[in-house]
């Protein structure tokens, strides 16, 4: 039997496309003069926008973490304070959101769903919380890391590649330029994009131009000690950000680890079939997006389900398990790796122990 987020969770999930236009016909009707302010694009990013916050609504109560859909709140406020897009039409929207699902809820339903969108309101109310820069002074390969940044903002590839190489034959290790410059400044660089001093564009230039430099590198990875341990890594559904699962593959690598490397857009039964086909000792998950949580849950229960599959460990990451510090066990995972460099640790340790870190 469903527990109650679950069942709400479903509900609001199989109702999306046509709660999302019921709510922003509400909206539209509640404001008189709205509908003739957008374009027919703007129509369709305001619905768009309707979309995601009951997506991450859903994701948020399936998951029983009101730190979850507090911070895709800030999150979204953040970034309409940095665009032309209106934060009192948010607080407007979710309040027209709770008077439309009052009249679809049962009244427990109601209740739930209420806790939800009144912290969120509450999170508007209140002051944002601006993300703080992820290129910091304390860090012991700063200079490069800044010089690395501006030529990626200058889309200069070749000085960022031979910047990076030339570091390498100089001394610097392979793990320090992974944990130091890459991790750093591809945060940083979606920082920015939130900010709004960033292109989606730019975003995925800098991406590109990192995962070209890591294939560089990647002679340098190979550790000549291994152990005897296996590792799948992949990312969830449609997640297009896999830079940071393929830097735990190659550090992993770097750690005597061999590693099959899935990358994104890997449907769960291919994966199972993988673990399978390859012994797998772990299996590392990244989810970037909080709205693909429940892809991970879907993906860890049909590893569960199959006897082939069932025994291995699974080792969850990415920016929602960073939000709430619990959230693995409720996607059914034995461990949660915060970053980089607890990375490999945990993926030792739960091979190791046997079982789930408590």
């Amino acid at each position: 039997m469903l527990s109650l987020n679950k069942e709400l969770s479903i509900k609001i999930k199989n109702n999306k496309e046509d709660w999302s236009k019921e709510i922003k016909e509400y909206h539209y009707q509640m404001e008189k003069g709205l509908r003739d302010k957008y374009n027919d694009k703007q129509d369709q990013h305001f619905l768009e926008d309707i979309r995601y916050h009951l997506n991450y609504l859903a994701e948020a109560i399936s998951l029983n973490s009101l730190s979850l859909f507090k911070n895709y709140i800030n999150w979204t406020k953040v970034f309409f304070e940095n665009t032309d897009i209106s934060v009192e039409g948010l607080k407007s929207n979710l309040k027209y959101t709770k008077e439309v699902l009052e009249k679809k809820l049962d009244e427990k339903e109601v209740k739930l769903i209420n806790k939800y969108i009144d912290n969120g309101l509450e999170i508007i109310a209140k002051d944002s919380i601006k993300p703080k820069t992820h290129l910091r002074e304390e860090n012991p390969q700063y200079s490069l890391a800044i010089e690395y940044f501006e030529y990626l903002q200058d889309c200069d590839r070749k000085k960022a590649s031979e910047l990076i190489l030339n570091a390498v034959e100089d001394g610097v290790e392979i793990k320090d330029i992974y944990l130091n410059v890459f991790q750093p400044v591809q945060r940083e660089i979606g920082r920015l994009w939130q900010l709004n001093k960033v292109s989606v564009a730019k975003e995925h230039y800098s991406t590109s131009v990192t995962q070209l430099i890591m294939s560089q590198l990647y002679s340098y990875i190979l550790s000549p000690e291994k152990n005897s341990y296996k590792a799948i890594t992949t990312c969830v559904g449609d997640e297009l950000h896999e830079l940071g699962i393929r830097m735990i593959a190659d550090l992993l690598e770097m750690d005597g680890w061999d590693t099959v490397h899935l990358g994104a857009n890997m449907p769960a039964q291919n994966i199972v079939e993988e673990i399978i086909e390859e012994d797998g000792d772990l299996l590392a998950i990244s989810v970037t997006m909080t709205s693909n949580l429940s892809k991970a849950t879907h993906l860890i229960e049909e590893v569960r389900k199959n006897p082939e599959s069932k025994n291995i460990k699974i080792m969850v990451g990415g920016y929602p398990f960073n939000i709430n510090e619990e959230l693995w066990k409720e996607v059914g995972a034995d461990g949660y790796a915060p970053d980089l460099n607890k990375a490999s640790a945990v993926a030792n340790q739960l091979v190791k122990k046997g079982g789930s870190i408590n």
